[in-house]
Parts: C-alpha cells; structure tokens; sequence
C-alpha cells in the first residue's frame, strides 16, 4: 500500500515542511521522530526530493527507523518514517 492510497492514521504525526523557512526543516523533523515511539510513525510532507533530510537520518539513526516515500499526484513528496 502506498501514500498516495492511504492517508495517514490519525496517530501518525504529520510534519507540512513546505512553509517552514529552510533553516529549521530538519530540526523539525527530528524532534517530531524523536518525540515517537517504536512503532509510531511521522509522515513529512515536502516540496522536494527529501534525500537530504534521508541521509540525516542514516548518520543519525542508523537502524531506529523505515523511509518510506512517495510522489503523490500533487507533486509533494510525502515520506512515512517509522520508529523501529
């Protein structure tokens, strides 16, 4: 099942980087995945290819969390990161 078929549960927390000034989008993200707990998930939704903010995640995460991410038709990316 992909992003673009199914919307987020409501226990997922969502983080809309798209408005958010550069600077802070990734601190962002960070704090909202490590507010979670294993099993939850954090879905971000970007204006751009994240792969950047992905390989923050690798050096600072290593093996705590699965990067799923998609295009959807509105052309936002949308990545569902969950806390193993």
């Amino acid at each position: 099942m992909t992003l673009e078929t199914r919307s987020p549960s409501p226990a997922d927390a969502v983080v809309d980087v798209r408005g958010m000034p550069c600077v802070v989008r990734h601190a962002a993200v960070m704090d909202r995945f490590d507010a979670l707990r294993p099993g939850e998930s954090l879905v971000i939704v970007n204006d751009h290819d994240p792969g950047p903010l992905r390989t923050r995640f690798e050096l600072r995460a290593a093996w705590d969390f699965v990067w799923d991410c998609e295009t959807s038709e509105s052309l936002a990316w949308l990545v569902r990161v969950t806390r193993r």
